[in-house]
C-alpha cells in the first residue's frame, strides 16, 4: 500500500483546510507534487490511499477539482467526529429557520441576512456555489459562525465572546458535538462524555495532541512493505515519523514549502530516502543533509507526467510566445518585453502571452502597468502593439479589421488554464533561474520548444529548446524557431520522444526502484 499525506493547509491555522470564499483566490495554485502523485498511481491502479490530517469539510469539491474524487482516503477529522457520508450533497441557506421578518440582500460577494431591518447573519458560498460559512451578529457583532461540509451539514459552529474566538464544537452528522477545542485556554481539547468510548483520554492539551493518537492508532496496520509518501512539511513531518511504526518513508520536496533552518530535525533520520522536484531542489537538500553528516538517498523525480497533447501552433499564421512572468525580476521583465516588442515591429505575425500565476509580488493590475509603461515611452510601441486585456476589449463591429490584440495576459489559476493557454504558442519563454516545473513538462507534452537560462533535464539546447548565456540571445532563440519550420518540427519530434521518460508509469517504476535501493543498503 502506498500511503500519501498532503500538505493542504491553512495559511493562518495550521490544522484548517485552505479553503477560500468564491471571491478569494488561493496565491497558489491548487495542485502540487502530492495532487500529481496521487494521480499517477491512481492511473497506473497501484493500491493508493490519502491520508487526510486536518480539518477539511470541503475536501471532496477539492478532490473533485483535482479528478482524484474517486481515490480511498483515510479522514481523521472524519474519524474524530464519526462521519461516515462521503457523497457531495448541497444544502439550501433558505431551508434554515430563520424565523419572521427576515430579508435577503444579494451582493456580489456574499448573501446578506437582515432580520427586522438589522444584520443578522452572512452567508459565504464557495466556487462551486455551495455554503462555506454563515456568520452570526448581534448587534453588528459576531456571535457565532457555522462551518458547512460539502455533504451537506453543519460540520462546526465556531463561538466568539466579544468577537474573539471562543470555542469550537466538532460535530457529527445529528448536530451533536463530539469535541470541544477551547480556543481561549490555549487550545484545549475536550471530549463530549456521551463518545468518551471513541478516544483514549477525556481531555487533550491541543488538537495535535488528538491527530497523533488517531494517526499513530491507523498506521499500526503498516507493515514494512507499505510507503507513507509525506510531503515535506514541518507542520507534520515529526507527527508523521513518530507515529509510524513500520512502512518505509518517504519525503517529498516541492517548491518552498520546506526549507532548512540552522538546525537538522532529527525526524529526517528515519527516513528511507527523498524525492526533489528539480535538480535545484536535489541540490540544495543534499547540500543541507551533507552538513549534519546525514547520507540519506536524495533522487530528483518529477512530480508531473507528461501526457501527449500536441498543440496545434502551425495551423494559425501568428507565431505566438508565453512568456511567463513570475520567475524573473520586474527589470529583467521590461528588458524582455522590450526585445520582444522589437521582433514584433519586425515580424508582424508574432504575438505575445504574458502567463502569470500573480506570484513573487506580480498581480493582473501591476503587468498591465508595467506593459503600459514599456508601450507609451515608444512611439513605435504606441502604433504596433495593441494590449488590451479581456474586459476592456470592444466589440469587434466596433474596431477596424486591421486593428486586433497582439499583446494579452493570461491569468493562471489551475493547470486547465496552463494547457488551454499554451494550445496555439509557437515559443515558451521562461528566464528565471529556477523555470517553472509545471510550464516545462506541460510545454513538452505540448511539444513546444522552450527558451531558458539554465540547464535543466527538460530542455537540451537546440533540440527541444534554446539556452541562452545572456538575454540578448533571446533574438536568436526567436528567429531559430520562427525562421521557417525547420527546427520547429524537429524541437517536436525530439519532445515525443523526450516526453516517454516522463510517463506516469516510468515515475512510478523509478520511485519503487529507489524504495527498495534504499531497503538493500
Amino acid at each position: 500500500m502506498f500511503y500519501f499525506i498532503a500538505s493542504w493547509y491553512s495559511n493562518d491555522k495550521k490544522w484548517e483546510d485552505n479553503v477560500n470564499v468564491w471571491y478569494r483566490n488561493n496565491e497558489n495554485m491548487e495542485f502540487d507534487d502530492i495532487v500529481n502523485q496521487l494521480r499517477m498511481f491512481n492511473k497506473e491502479q497501484e493500491n493508493t490511499e490519502l491520508i487526510v490530517l486536518n480539518y477539511s469539510p470541503n475536501l471532496r469539491s477539492f478532490l473533485h477539482r483535482q479528478d482524484l474524487l474517486e481515490i480511498a482516503y483515510y479522514s481523521i477529522f472524519d474519524d474524530i467526529q464519526q462521519i461516515k457520508t462521503n457523497s457531495i450533497s448541497n444544502i439550501n441557506y433558505k431551508d434554515f429557520n430563520w424565523g419572521d421578518n427576515v430579508e435577503y440582500i444579494y451582493t456580489p460577494f456574499l448573501v446578506v441576512v437582515n432580520k427586522n431591518n438589522k444584520l443578522y447573519a452572512n452567508i459565504d458560498l464557495s466556487n462551486e456555489g455551495n455554503i462555506i460559512y454563515i456568520t452570526f451578529f448581534d448587534n453588528d457583532k459576531i456571535t457565532k459562525k457555522y462551518v458547512f461540509d460539502d455533504r451537506g451539514f453543519i460540520s462546526s459552529i465556531l463561538y466568539f465572546e466579544n468577537e474573539v474566538e471562543k470555542y469550537k464544537d466538532y460535530l457529527n452528522e445529528e448536530g451533536i458535538w463530539q469535541i470541544r477545542e477551547n480556543i481561549i485556554d490555549n487550545g484545549k481539547v475536550l471530549i463530549n462524555p456521551l463518545f468518551k468510548d471513541n478516544f483514549n483520554k477525556k481531555e487533550y492539551n491541543n488538537i495535535e495532541e488528538l491527530i497523533f493518537e488517531k494517526l499513530e492508532h491507523y498506521l499500526a496496520k503498516s507493515s514494512s512493505e507499505d510507503t507513507i509518501l509525506i510531503a515535506a512539511d514541518e507542520r507534520h513531518n515529526d507527527l508523521v515519523c513518530r507515529a509510524n511504526n513500520n512502512a518505509n518513508l518517504v519525503f517529498s520536496f516541492f517548491e518552498d514549502r520546506f526549507t532548512f533552518a540552522n538546525y537538522f530535525p532529527d525526524y529526517f533520520k528515519t527516513a528511507n530516502l527523498f524525492i526533489a522536484d528539480n535538480e535545484f531542489t536535489q541540490k540544495n537538500l543534499i547540500n543541507n543533509l551533507s552538513k549534519y553528516n546525514v547520507y540519506k538517498d536524495v533522487y530528483h523525480v518529477t512530480p508531473y507526467d507528461t501526457r501527449l497533447r500536441l498543440g496545434t501552433s502551425q495551423r494559425k499564421k501568428e507565431l505566438i510566445i508565453y512568456l511567463l512572468v513570475d520567475t524573473i525580476s520586474q527589470q529583467e521583465l521590461k528588458d524582455i518585453i522590450n526585445i520582444i516588442f522589437k521582433e514584433m515591429l519586425d515580424n508582424k505575425n508574432i504575438n505575445l502571452a504574458l502567463g502569470t500565476y500573480e506570484k513573487n509580488g506580480y498581480t493582473e493590475n501591476s503587468i498591465v502597468e508595467l506593459v503600459n509603461e514599456i508601450i507609451s515611452i515608444n512611439e513605435y510601441f504606441q502604433e504596433h502593439i495593441i494590449f488590451q486585456q479581456e474586459d476592456d476589449k470592444v466589440a469587434e463591429n466596433q474596431l477596424e479589421e486591421k486593428i486586433k490584440d497582439n499583446v494579452k495576459l493570461a491569468v493562471i489559476n489551475t493547470e486547465i488554464d496552463l494547457i488551454k493557454e499554451l494550445e496555439y504558442v509557437r515559443l515558451i519563454v521562461d528566464l528565471g533561474d529556477k523555470p517553472d516545473l509545471f510550464t516545462q513538462i506541460a510545454g513538452i507534452s505540448a511539444g513546444i520548444p522552450q527558451v531558458n537560462k539554465v540547464v535543466t533535464s527538460y530542455v537540451d539546447h537546440k533540440k527541444n529548446g534554446y539556452v541562452l548565456s545572456r538575454k540578448e540571445q533571446l533574438v536568436s532563440a526567436i528567429n531559430y524557431y520562427f525562421e521557417g519550420l525547420s527546427n520547429w518540427n524537429k524541437s517536436l519530434v525530439y519532445s515525443v520522444d523526450k516526453l516517454i521518460e516522463y510517463t506516469s508509469d516510468n515515475i512510478i517504476r523509478n520511485i519503487k526502484n529507489y524504495i527498495r535501493m534504499s531497503n538493500n543498503e
